[in-house]
């Protein structure tokens, strides 16, 4: 596997990714939100890792970097707006490097917020096609997730059903307008950052990126 970190052009100064991919021909690309930034959360959060590593063992570039304020990314965080401009500022130096390969988009808790926001129709460029979603631990009662409607692509959502800080009665009541857009996997056991069950989370990405 090769590794590349970077910064690249922000909309509001430099952003910091860490690429990466494998030797062979990769089929797609796969963007990584991470958690809320102002609780400790970056692109090295263990979820994040997992979702990156899911998406390398399905042959994809991953790409997860920190929102601005974070790390090496300058500038400050915007409560979920400004971080919506960040994920498509990354698509598109990302598509102007493999500008044949489509994009699949994943994030946790604050970061599942950023990325639904960003797969809303009209937000992404035209020019770039996202394929995928994948939101875990959605943060539903902690931001307002009543004008985001459900994504034109194909859309999985992973609960922990011991998340002490998202409960799953509030997902699931958030999503049953969208039963039949979004796949719902409730994980046993599970808190909201999944410890002990990391690689339940890695088995039912991969298995979903699978049957894509």
């Amino acid at each position: 596997m090769s590794s590349e970190s970077l910064l690249i052009d922000g909309p509001a100064g430099s952003l910091e990714l860490l690429v990466e991919g494998s030797t062979s021909t990769p089929i797609a690309i796969g963007i990584i939100c991470h958690p809320h930034p102002l609780f400790q959360g970056t692109m090295h959060n263990k979820v994040a890792y997992m979702l990156a590593r899911s998406f390398k063992d399905a042959n994809m570039i991953t790409i997860r970097f920190n929102f601005r304020g974070v790390g090496k990314s300058e500038g400050v965080h915007d409560d979920g707006q400004g971080e919506v401009a960040d994920v498509l500022a990354v698509m598109t130096w990302a598509h102007s490097r493999w500008p044949d390969l489509d994009f699949n988009l994943a994030g946790f808790s604050f970061g599942s917020y950023v990325a639904l926001q960003t797969a809303q129709d009209g937000f992404s460029p035209e020019h770039i096609k996202l394929k995928s979603l994948i939101t875990v631990a959605p943060p539903v009662g902690r931001w307002d997730f009543s004008k985001i409607k459900a994504p034109n692509m194909p859309w999985l959502t992973i609960q922990g059903l011991e998340d002490e800080l998202v409960l799953i009665h509030d997902v699931k009541a958030w999503l049953e307008p969208f039963n039949e857009e979004v796949q719902l996997v409730e994980v046993p056991n599970a808190d909201h950052f999944f410890h002990g069950q990391l690689t339940v989370l890695r088995d039912v990405v991969s298995a979903w990126l699978g049957g894509l």
